[in-house]
């Protein structure tokens, strides 16, 4: 029983089966030229996924389609041999001594239904592969991902399927990187770098592909990345719950704050002279620009963007709230010396030093 713990769950039946075959051969495939076309297809669809997840490789969406590609037919073709041997080949032509194979299409329609997501994903998948030499996939490649990842988590099944083991251990933590939602293509862009007649092929396969995962494909053709808000009196253990509460929140509370977007030209429509005014007009005297440069200072309003001031990074310039200018009211009303110990304070500031 040594190296037990070592020992995936399809391994472990393996052992617990009363089939002498079960337990003595690893893989429930018979055929010896179908084991060999899985064990190819594992070692290439692991390929696929490493030079995928390598963010430096400059070619690695032609390069993950091709080994992609070639895995799932290997797979495929381990599969129909397995089922009638020697029906992966062609009928013998004349004059050739080596037997030729039948293609990834004929594979497909041997082994899936007209209407499978399966076969549609790597149908579009081939497509893509294709086309990589003209329609540059770079620009693809946020809507592509989507149909990559649920290619890899088919072949992982029907791999398992097929040889009764896992495509890869079960320490494994995922299989490849999801994406975000694409972001949209911008013609211009697509027209300077790569002239109007492939921008144009660019911009109708991405439609054509966004359509697909739009209009609700199964999870088998494209993994989805989607999100709902609903009403419900029963929400379930992995929803979000949004709620509106003044309560204060704990600390270690798990609480997602939302907060509705602002237009921050209006929420800090103050400028510095805009504050002396106001604060002149209500005091009934006049506030020099160092006075207030001072109390700004103090209260420290310019040491982040908050709810009393706002620095404009375009203009480079600072916008002050309604928020500041009754809280400076506030401290000038309820201490008469607030302003000079302000100045005194602001006046003692060691210099800066020159860069």
């Amino acid at each position: 029983m040594t190296g037990i713990r070592d020992l995936e769950e399809q391994g472990f039946l393996r052992l617990l089966s009363q089939s002498r075959r079960r337990r003595e051969t690893p893989m429930k495939l018979r055929d010896p030229l179908a084991r060999a076309l899985v064990a190819k297809a594992r070692e290439n669809m692991l390929l696929a996924l490493e030079i995928y997840n390598r963010p430096t490789l400059a070619n690695r969406l032609d390069s993950f389609t091709q080994i992609f590609c070639t895995a799932w037919e290997q797979l495929m073709k381990a599969e129909l041999q397995e089922r009638a041997p020697d029906s992966i080949f062609r009928p013998a032509k004349l004059n050739r001594q080596r037997r030729e194979t039948i293609g990834f299409n004929d594979c497909l329609k041997a082994l899936f239904p007209e209407n499978s997501p399966v076969r549609q994903n790597l149908a579009d998948i081939q497509e893509l592969r294709d086309e990589s030499t003209h329609l540059l996939m770079r620009e693809l490649q946020p809507l592509a991902s989507l149909l990559f990842q649920s290619g890899v988590l088919n072949f992982a099944k029907r791999y398992l399927s097929v040889c009764d083991e896992a495509l890869v251990s079960g320490k494994t933590l995922s299989l490849m990187s999801l994406v975000l939602t694409p972001p949209p293509l911008n013609p211009v862009h697509l027209k300077e770098v790569y002239g109007s007649a492939n921008a144009r092929d660019i911009l109708t396969k991405a439609q054509e592909m966004e359509a697909k995962v739009i209009q609700g494909y199964p999870i088998d053709y494209a993994f989805p990345l989607g999100h709902e808000i609903v009403l419900t009196k029963k929400p379930g253990p992995h929803d979000i719950r949004l709620s509106l509460t003044d309560l204060p929140v704990e600390a270690d509370a798990e609480v997602i704050f939302v907060k509705k977007p602002t237009d921050v030209s209006k929420d800090f429509r103050y400028r510095l002279k805009d504050l002396r005014m106001l604060l002149s007009e209500h005091f009934h005297r006049e506030f020099s620009n160092h006075e207030m440069l001072a109390m700004i200072e103090r209260e420290k309003f310019k040491s982040a963007n908050n709810e009393f001031h706002y620095h404009y990074e375009i203009s480079r310039t600072h916008g002050y709230s309604e928020a500041c200018l009754n809280r400076l009211k506030n401290r000038i009303s309820q201490d008469p010396d607030y302003v000079q110990r302000c100045v005194d304070s602001y006046n003692r500031r060691p210099p800066k030093r020159r860069q």
